[in-house]
């Protein structure tokens, strides 16, 4: 689900989700990589998307976190877009444990308007550690990733009014790694 992106607006400055492109990769990022975005144009977005909401940022220790919500022309809300993105917002580069982010399940989670949490796919096995785990970000410098809401779901959707949010926890400070717990506001979306 998560592919490389164009870098999506500034929550005050646009409309629009980013691309599913190419984009730019230079901050010692991997490019073989999902979703690394760092200060790459925004020159082209899909057409047919309407921004449906985005949270306020949540930030923690030097990194913010925005999720926004995105329909782009499908017929079920599992087909929306969802953007999040984390900022460094501190004054010195911080090592970002990326690798949850690779599974949309294990970063988002979704709950009907009341309050009920609806179950997340089932964990999946991650892959062999690797270099490509981790990303150095430099200050004012973001990490950008997409999915689906679908892709983040065990279970269809009944009719009704639901809420998404970005959770993103990590406990291993090995090699300097930035240790912490950032969570978003959740976004409200509507299953017809």
């Amino acid at each position: 689900m998560l592919a490389a992106c164009a870098r999506a607006p500034a929550p005050d400055r646009g409309e629009t989700p980013a691309t599913t492109a190419t984009g730019s990769t230079d901050v010692g990022t991997d490019p073989s990589g999902p979703a690394i975005v760092v200060d790459a144009p925004d020159e082209s977005h899909p057409p047919d998307c309407r921004k449906l909401g985005e949270s306020p940022p949540a930030s923690v220790d030097g990194l913010q976190a925005t999720v926004g919500l995105f329909d782009c022309g499908g017929q079920d809300a599992r087909e929306l877009l969802l953007n999040a993105r984390v900022w460094n917002v501190s004054d010195h580069p911080i090592r970002f444990f990326r690798m949850p982010t690779w599974y949309p399940m294990l970063v988002f989670e979704v709950r009907r308007a009341a309050g009920e949490a609806i179950p997340n796919g089932p964990p999946p096995v991650p892959p062999e550690p690797s270099d490509g785990w981790w990303l150095e970000l430099a200050p004012d410098h973001d990490y950008l990733f997409d999915a689906s809401v679908g892709s983040v779901m065990a279970v269809d959707l009944e009719p009704g009014d639901y809420e998404l949010r970005f959770t993103y926890e990590n406990g291993d400070d090995s090699g300097g790694t930035w240790v912490g717990k950032l969570e978003t506001g959740w976004v409200r979306f509507t299953q017809r």
